[in-house]
């Protein structure tokens, strides 16, 4: 055999190239030897290192699984294969690659750091905890460690202790941005914004370009009111996930004139924050610019009546080919528009409504519903499906009891996505009738949902998608929010600047929903007895 074609003097060469940062001739000779020592497992993993070097993260899990089944019993190949398949970004599939690993290597610090921020990603804060305090049994001075086991502690909504080993980091030399970052996130779901703001203006010292901390510090800038910042702050996620803008190649609009120029709006993040910012296009429109708007395919319907003269495409992928014109002068995230169009309170114009149901559709569903029956329609949802915050916005239909057993009106469940063992249990428990209309699909029939909205005389929510929808069409709307809520619903008051016929229902509380639920079954009962009074009939 060839002296080139030797397999050590393959691994020796592809190594050093690689070294050398020559991908090319390190991926050559790893092909080579992959060829030559096919059953060898290093030959493999040498080959997956040379690819995920070059950003080849599919083949590089592919050749890391080749070198775990002729070795299994490596916990160095498992922890490496575990690694590549989190970088793609499927945490729940490294979690047994990092068990395994150590089963093979027990207490491997990095592989329990590792497997510790696999369940953080897959919403495990147990089994994350787990892993870190194994790490600080045997290194009670892992500042990595234990700011991770901080990080559990948030997700498993122990705030206090949170704060508490972000605090001891700190007091013991600790004080980098990631400590600070930490604390100004624990304080503000507390609800202890005045110590917030003081670890925000020591975050924006010392680190001022940090996007992330932007985009974190915005969230206090938007419940404070305090729009120029956050709509800064809120824009330079931009930055920080810049993968996560959509792939037009048009210049980003910055607040050039507009007039005779055509733009590019497009949604993004959750339906709710689309309608939200949505809100925003009249705006854009009356600069005198031509408004393409790309947006969910569920809305463009919606969104096509709401604004006459914008033409209005569905957010596909690859982006349909209108939407990559040469024509088209910039694009812009509707988000951003908020920079421009959103300075004060002044500038929302009082919250009016800008969607229009389907007015057919809304007859109809008014007819059937109320069957005939002289009853008021009040349409319900109790839960949200946000992957970050739904837990803390959401309730069990058990907590709106209250609200529910009150007389004189028809309930109508207007819950999207599964919620069948909720309102199974809850029936079975319940002496209370709830209106199911099977034929709708709120989550596929967007339309039909905000037809559903359009004909509740009320709708009584947390805050979710048909919260904005409902608010949106000008639908009367009493919302109970969190303590401490996302950014679109600021703090200490009633009534929202983005949606004129909303009523928030607050928290006194964290996680305790007894106070709204309360004061929202007392004022439909008020409610109730109002319309009797004035003889409100249900069709007006």
């Amino acid at each position: 055999m060839a002296r080139g074609g030797n397999p050590q003097v393959l691994f020796d060469r592809a190594v050093a190239a690689l070294q050398a940062g020559d991908l090319a001739r390190a991926g050559r000779d790893a092909r080579k030897l992959t060829k030559q020592a096919a059953n060898v497992a290093g030959a493999w993993s040498l080959r997956a290192t040379v690819a995920l070097r070059a950003g080849e993260q599919a083949d590089a899990a592919k050749f890391f699984r080749r070198a775990v089944l002729l070795d299994p019993n490596d916990p160095g190949l498992l922890n490496n294969l575990a690694n590549v398949t989190v970088e793609m970004g499927a945490h729940a599939d490294a979690i047994p690659h990092y068990r395994r690993s150590l089963e093979l290597r027990p207490g491997h610090v990095d592989t329990l750091m590792n497997l510790g921020n696999a369940y953080i990603e897959t919403r495990a804060p147990a089994e994350a905890m787990d892993c870190f305090e194994r790490v600080l049994a045997a290194d009670p001075g892992n500042a990595g460690a234990r700011l991770n086991l901080g990080g559990a502690y948030m997700l498993a909504r122990r705030f206090d202790d949170a704060l508490e080993t972000f605090q001891a980091l700190r007091e013991n030399g600790a004080d980098d941005v990631g400590v600070c970052h930490s604390i100004y996130n624990a304080l503000v779901v507390l609800d202890r914004l005045d110590e917030a703001d003081d670890m925000a203006a020591t975050l924006a010292e010392i680190a001022p370009d940090d996007p992330k901390v932007a985009v974190s510090l915005s969230v206090l800038h938007f419940l404070r009111e305090r729009w120029a910042d956050g709509w800064r702050g809120f824009a330079a996620r931009w930055r920080w996930k810049p993968e996560e803008a959509r792939p037009f190649p048009q210049p980003w609009w910055e607040g050039e004139p507009l007039t005779g120029r055509k733009v590019l709006a497009w949604g993004e993040q959750g339906l709710g924050d689309e309608v939200m910012y949505a809100s925003m296009i009249p705006d854009l429109a009356a600069t005198g610019a031509e408004v393409v708007l790309e947006c969910d395919p569920r809305l463009v319907g919606i969104f096509g009546r709401a604004f006459p003269g914008v033409a209005c495409v569905p957010r596909t992928d690859p982006p349909q080919a209108e939407t990559l014109n040469a024509d088209i002068d910039f694009q812009v995230p509707i988000s951003n528009l908020g920079i421009w169009f959103r300075a004060d309170e002044a500038a929302f114009g009082g919250g009016a409504p800008f969607l229009h149901a389907d007015a057919d559709r809304v007859r109809a569903i008014e007819r059937q519903y109320r069957a005939g029956d002289d009853v008021a329609l009040v349409g319900i949802t109790w839960k949200s499906f946000n992957p970050d915050m739904g837990d803390k916005k959401s309730m069990t239909l058990d907590e709106m009891v209250p609200v529910l057993s009150q007389p004189g009106v028809r309930f109508v469940d207007l819950q999207y996505g599964d919620r069948a063992g909720d309102l199974d249990t809850f029936l079975a428990d319940h002496d209370i009738d709830l209106l199911r209309d099977e034929s709708i699909d709120p989550t596929q029939d967007v339309e039909g949902h905000l037809a559903q909205l359009a004909a509740m005389d009320l709708v009584i929510s947390i805050s979710n998608s048909s919260v904005h929808l409902a608010s949106a069409a000008g639908v009367p709307v009493w919302c109970l929010i969190q303590k401490v809520p996302g950014r679109r619903w600021l703090l200490d008051r009633d009534d929202s600047p983005w949606y004129a016929s909303v009523r928030l229902y607050r928290q006194d509380a964290p996680m305790d929903w007894r106070a709204p639920v309360a004061r929202v079954a007392e004022d439909l009962g008020k409610w109730i007895a109002d319309r009797r009074a004035k003889g409100v009939s249900p069709a007006s």
